[in-house]
């Protein structure tokens, strides 16, 4: 099991792709949470490498008409331990690590 950061960045009308990316996590059996701060949102997750990706796939797939994904990618980071999946709420004038 590793630990994945998903990093997308796009405009966003309403907050209903974090609920959605969520949903997802849980349909995966995933833990981990997901952060948003503006049109930013950081996933992080743990899985193993072929189901992260297929994750990773879905979300770019299921993105709603209310968000245009700009950029996207992923990457592994240092493994992190979480219970289950959740959703971070973040001030938009607060700067999360979406740097990673």
């Amino acid at each position: 099991m590793y630990t994945y950061r998903i990093h997308i960045n796009g405009r966003m009308e309403d907050r209903s792709f974090t609920s959605a990316i969520s949903e997802l996590a849980t349909g995966f059996d995933l833990t981990g949470s997901i952060n948003s701060a503006g049109d930013r949102l950081l996933v992080t997750c743990n899985a193993n490498p072929e189901t992260a990706y297929l994750f990773y796939q879905r979300i770019l797939k299921q993105a709603p008409g209310s968000f245009t994904i700009v950029s996207h990618h992923m990457a592994a980071v240092p493994k992190e331990d979480f219970d289950c999946f959740s959703i971070k709420e973040t001030d938009t004038e607060a700067s999360p690590d979406f740097v990673s």
